[in-house]
């Protein structure tokens, strides 16, 4: 019997090794932080431009959702919780587009641009300045992107009073309703699940794979209602242009709460990532010794709260 269990914990060791503690988990963590070297070190324009594409592409989703979620009013009377999914199954459209074309997403860059300063400490371009000059790019192109898009899908492609146009108008209404402690927390939410999908798309090797890997986290935070920044920045200029009774102060005062969630969830995932790997590890070189097997040569920290939380291998 403890042959048995200390083959097992073997191949146990050899598959956390391959999954969570050794080089595919580690650089995963790194790819990240080397992601956000390089999308900062782009000009301010540059930033500003990309960012723009991923508004209009991240809209572009959302006509598509007030398409679909407008158009199947029946549905969500008879099976609300199943027009909520089919609702929601088609929003990751847009960030399936950007992350195909590698454009710029505020939400994400708040991930790309923390991930240095775990990874890449030492290197002289990781400091708040850069970061907070990636994050207003990003912001106001986003902004503009989203805000164009929203135009131009009230004028050109949704037609008023059709059911699109009344689901903007419930969705905008909504949205700006939300107490700015509600809004902070689901956005909190929201951006955890976004920044896991971006996180699995870096890990797959092909675009099957990429879009594939994304599709199931977008799809909760929207299927939930989370709050998501960017997606806010079309939906509820797009319900103010439809008629809804929202005004650019209370625009305003849905995103801040909502940047700032997205920040802290953002923050929160990164955090928990470089977590990951010691944590594995330490829980190897605990086990396997109590069973007569060696965990190998690799250097194990002690388990300790510190050393999990610090990031240490």
């Amino acid at each position: 019997m403890r042959q048995v269990l200390r083959s097992r914990a073997l191949l146990l060791l050899q598959v956390g090794r391959r999954t969570f503690s050794a080089a595919p988990s580690k650089d995963l963590v790194h790819t990240v932080g080397e992601l956000g070297l390089v999308r900062g070190g782009r000009t301010f324009d540059a930033i500003g431009s990309s960012s723009t594409l991923g508004g209009i592409f991240l809209s572009f989703s959302g006509i598509f959702y007030l398409t679909v979620h407008g158009g199947s009013s029946e549905l969500r009377k008879m099976y609300p919780g199943f027009h909520s999914l089919l609702s929601a199954l088609v929003f990751p459209s847009g960030l399936a587009m950007i992350s195909l074309c590698g454009s710029d997403l505020l939400t994400s860059a708040m991930m790309y641009c923390v991930a240095p300063f775990y990874t890449h400490a030492a290197t002289r371009n990781v400091n708040l300045r850069a970061l907070a000059r990636v994050w207003a790019a990003s912001l106001g192109g986003n902004l503009a992107g989203s805000v164009l898009m929203a135009g131009a899908a009230a004028g050109f492609i949704v037609a008023p009073n059709s059911p699109a146009a009344a689901s903007a108008v419930e969705i905008a209404e909504r949205k700006a309703a939300l107490p700015a402690g509600t809004a902070f927390v689901k956005a909190v939410g929201a951006n955890f699940l976004v920044n896991t999908a971006i996180v699995m798309t870096i890990g797959a090797s092909t675009a099957g794979g990429k879009i594939a890997a994304l599709w199931a986290p977008i799809t909760i935070f929207v299927a939930l209602g989370l709050e998501h920044s960017v997606a806010n920045m079309f939906f509820l200029p797009m319900g103010m242009f439809c008629g809804a009774d929202v005004g650019v102060a209370d625009i305003a005062g849905n995103l801040v709460p909502v940047i700032a969630g997205n920040a802290a969830g953002a923050f929160a995932l990164t955090r928990l990532l470089v977590g990951t790997t010691p944590l594995a590890a330490a829980l190897a070189a605990r086990a396997l010794p109590a069973l007569g097997a060696s965990p190998g040569t690799a250097k194990l920290p002690p388990l300790s709260l510190r050393n999990i939380w610090a990031g240490r291998k």
